[in-house]
């Protein structure tokens, strides 16, 4: 069966390509019927050629179909394209458990959690009558939810040629199991070679006990991290499994009596002597779980080291990347001097090829043994999620993490909880699937995970903060924007141990970037909250998130990190601050609350000297369709977009942090200031005339409620004041303006949702009003009408990735998908008869249009590699 993305196959719509081997080709799909994800699994020729065995396949699946567990992913049917029939199944998001693997072995507690729901899958399957027959790590997901699934239950006796289900060294050659990762046929066939049972492998009848066989194996791998029957072909393999023992000896030291003991059951060659009920095997390691939950906390109790003996400790010894950071024992702060305490100077380093992203935070973990950070590899520009144990030099990556930002640990240091893809999220420290727990911007301010199992979160800059399970839920409101104050947003929220208390910090009137605002209007600080609804109060004025440990608050102020003794019970400071450290880095956030210092509980101190504060300079630069410089624009700023105006003689930039709008003149390389308000103005785009701009801005406008999202419009003459045209606080948190319609009615506006992406809107600057023009669960953005406005280019990841879309305005009307391997920024010629995009792997590309009559277009062609600054929200980093 030969699929293609954007095919329909009966009500499933054809996504995207996940994997292929032995079954042929796998693609993940859009159910049209019911709303949700599936995966297409098309059958083999072996088996469309043979009539009985597809028959008795069709049969198998029937029965199949008829599991419904939690720990089972599930098929949703057999249909049929024409002669071609194929299973669709249950798509599930995650890693599979053989990628896990591969990072190394798994720790105990983590290992028994993934065992005990893959063993509750066997039961429900055995209970039924149905035995895997093929179960391997890469028949195994660990979703996203932190659901364990199993995968293709009894689809390997399905396919046997042999109705009795035995499976032969080339009966397994037609595995069902289908990844991305497999790659040869010898590749697949070793795959489920090393977990067939010894009878298995000999080509007898299997039962149950073989599902047993495989479990142990699978335990074993998960505790050792490596492979316990390989081989360089697949009669090795098989030799490995019929003949050798496992080597206990490899088992970690902690490993459990009771986890050797069903093991060792789980392993026996003869059937006879192996472990029958997979059921009594679940039952043993559940007694071992709960055994070790409470004697792990005993030990922790007792081997907690006093603050006072805790001694220095060096991060790592690598050269210097992007700022040094100090770790040492916060000994005595409290009515002592700092000098006292030894400091470390160290270099915080990722691996070889990646670099630190400092303006995203890190954190110690409260046992002070452990760091989270966020580095991105220099080739790609993904940041990712690492983990640095202080008794290890080399940090490790944690899979599935791409685009985290902000970390912060659970109270038993096991899992980390973090931002990315609009989502806030939490992982375990040792590595695994990544869960979502709720909705966020993308623009969160900090969270903090307290010991009563709750997280507070503030999900986007201009929100209040927010309380959810650690388990995910739906979440609450704990504060409230209180406009007299002028409140612009909280965050950085941290729990007291009280559990009735928090900490959060309060932004009014932009803090110290606000010259025209009086002083009185702002309350920026420090606030003490209540879970119970009393009002907060204000503590201290200082510009800094803050942390407590051990009676008292450490913080940033004025650059200087500080400590000041809290009260628990009075909720009250008991003394004057004692400067710790001097020169702490601070970034424009860290004038609204954050700063880079990260303190445990048992009182190790983390912070940072000498990253970049600032978004890092670019340059204005010309370069031809072959990507070579021709010249550049005024000086290097902090550019955030940029557009040329319709005659090409000028560009107006957003620049600077907060962000002004300024014109350059083209052909004088000449600047001029455009707007000149302390908040952030961006977006800037001209009018079919070039006489005005129109613009976004985050302004606050005394007497009027803070909205983060307002339009403004100013003649680029300067001889008019600005035109306030509309707010964005009844649509969504933020906006950003994209593109101006050539007949100068409409205007392009990317609106941002929590949780759910941006949506394209259409002003118009006629009645005033918004209406939508593509609303989604996904993320649409980048607006850009034609040169005879019939036409709107804009980039959506409703596929699981930006690719470039073209619809007709104002609509209704066709539809055109122009990249078919990733695109965002569209940007039209001035003609209209050629698009630009960017594609996923950093091209500027083209794709030449015809826009008269019915819209056509050719296939895209790459022009040159774009090495410019990258975001990740829509904002116009080059023009044509």
């Amino acid at each position: 069966m030969s699929l293609q993305p954007g095919q329909s196959l009966a009500h499933y719509r054809i996504d995207r390509k996940i994997g292929e081997g032995g079954m042929g080709e796998v693609w993940a799909a859009t159910d049209t019927r019911l709303n949700r994800s599936a995966a297409i699994k098309a059958l083999p020729a072996s088996v469309l050629v043979d009539a009985e065995r597809l028959a008795r396949f069709k049969r198998e699946a029937q029965l199949l179909a008829a599991l419904n567990h939690a720990n089972i992913a599930a098929i949703y049917g057999l249909e049929q394209d024409g002669d071609a029939p194929y299973l669709a199944l249950e798509l599930v998001d995650g890693e599979d458990l053989s990628t896990r693997i591969e990072r190394g072995a798994i720790p105990i507690d983590e290992t028994l959690e993934i065992a005990l729901q893959i063993a509750a899958a066997l039961e429900a399957a055995h209970d039924k009558g149905i035995i895997h027959r093929d179960l391997k790590p890469a028949n195994i997901k660990l979703a996203l939810d932190g659901k364990v699934k199993v995968l293709d239950f009894g689809l390997a006796k399905a396919l046997s040629e042999d109705p009795s289900g035995s499976l032969s060294g080339l009966d397994v050659s037609r595995s069902p199991t289908l990844t991305a990762a497999m790659g040869t046929q010898l590749g697949m066939i070793l795959g489920t070679a090393g977990y067939m049972s010894p009878e298995q492998a000999r080509g007898k009848v299997v039962d149950r006990r073989a599902d047993v066989w495989a479990f142990g194996v699978i335990l074993y791998e998960m505790l050792t991290g490596e492979r316990l029957f390989n081989g360089e072909t697949v009669t090795d393999v098989i030799a490995s499994v019929v003949t050798r023992e496992p080597d206990w000896n490899k088992l970690p030291t902690g490993t459990p009596a009771v986890v050797r003991r069903v093991l060792k059951r789980c392993l026996q060659k003869d059937p006879r002597k192996r472990m029958r009920d997979i059921a009594d095997l679940a039952l043993e390691l559940q007694e071992d779980t709960d055994e070790a939950s409470v004697g792990v906390g005993v030990g922790q109790s007792n081997a907690a080291t006093p603050a006072s003996s805790i001694k220095p400790w060096l991060v790592g010894v690598a050269g210097l990347v992007l700022g040094a950071v100090l770790v040492y024992a916060l000994l005595s702060v409290i009515g002592a001097d700092a000098p006292g305490a030894t400091v470390t100077w160290s270099n915080l380093s990722a691996t070889a090829g990646n670099e630190i992203d400092f303006t995203r935070f890190l954190e110690i973990s409260p046992d002070g043994r452990m760091i989270a950070l966020i580095a991105s590899s220099v080739e790609s520009d993904e940041p990712m999620l690492w983990v640095r144990e202080l008794g290890n030099e080399h940090p490790r990556a944690l899979a599935g993490t791409e685009g985290a930002q902000q970390p912060f640990w659970s109270p038993n240091s096991r899992s980390i909880g973090y931002f990315a893809a609009r989502k806030l999220r939490r992982i375990d420290a040792s590595g695994g699937a990544s869960q979502s727990l709720a909705d966020a911007g993308n623009a969160p301010r900090g969270a903090c995970w307290g010991g009563d199992g709750t997280i507070l979160y503030v999900p986007d800059w201009s929100e209040p903060v927010h309380r959810v399970s650690a388990a995910g839920g739906q979440s609450e409101v704990v504060t409230k924007m209180n406009p007299e104050r002028m409140e612009l947003s909280h965050r950085w929220p941290h729990a007291l141990p009280d559990g009735q208390h928090f900490l959060y910090f309060v932004v009014s009137g932009y803090p110290e970037l606000n010259p025209n605002n009086p002083s009185e209007t702002d309350r920026s600080g420090l606030y003490l909250g209540s879970f119970d609804g009393a009002e907060p109060r204000l503590l201290q004025t200082a510009r800094s998130r803050v942390a407590y440990t051990d009676g008292s608050l450490v913080y940033v102020d004025d650059a200087n990190l500080m400590a000041r003794g809290f009260n628990l019970q009075s909720l009250s400071f008991t003394g004057d601050p004692h400067t710790i450290a001097s020169n702490v880095t601070r970034s424009v956030d860290a004038l609204w609350g954050g700063a880079l210092f990260s303190v445990s509980d048992e009182g190790t101190l983390l912070f940072v000297r000498g990253a970049p504060e600032r978004t890092a300079e670019t340059q204005l630069t010309w370069l031809d369709r072959e990507g070579h410089t021709l010249g550049t624009v005024g000086e290097p700023r902090s550019f955030y977009n940029v557009r040329i105006s319709h005659d090409g003689t000028r560009a107006a930039a957003g620049v600077g942090d907060p962000e002004d709008v300024w014109i350059y003149d083209l052909k004088r390389s000449s600047s001029t200031r455009f707007t000149f308000d302390s908040g952030m103005d961006n977006s800037p785009i001209w009018s079919p005339n070039d006489e005005d701009i129109l613009f976004h801005s985050t302004r606050v406008v005394s007497g009027e409620p803070f909205t983060p999202g307002r339009l403004y419009r100013k003649a680029t003459s300067g001889q008019q004041p600005e035109e306030f045209l509309a707010a964005a606080d009844a649509l969504g948190p933020t906006m950003a303006t994209s593109d101006w319609s050539p007949d100068g009615k409409h205007v392009a506006v990317a609106v941002d949702s929590t949780g759910t992406g941006s949506d394209l809107l259409i002003y118009s600057l006629e009645d005033g009003e918004f209406t939508t023009f593509l609303q989604t669960e996904d993320t649409e953005q980048s607006g850009r009408f034609s040169a005879d406005g019939r036409w709107l280019a804009y980039e959506s990841d409703e596929s699981g990735r930006f690719e470039i879309y073209v619809s007709a305005f104002p609509g209704p009307g066709g539809r055109w998908q122009l990249s078919n391997a990733g695109g965002s920024r569209p940007v039209w010629r001035a003609d209209g008869r050629e698009l630009f995009y960017l594609s996923a792997d950093s091209k500027v590309v083209s794709v030449t249009v015809e826009t008269e009559g019915d819209f056509r277009h050719d296939t895209p062609v790459p022009l040159f590699e774009f090495d410019g600054w990258m975001s990740n929200d829509g904002t116009s980093i080059y023009d044509v």
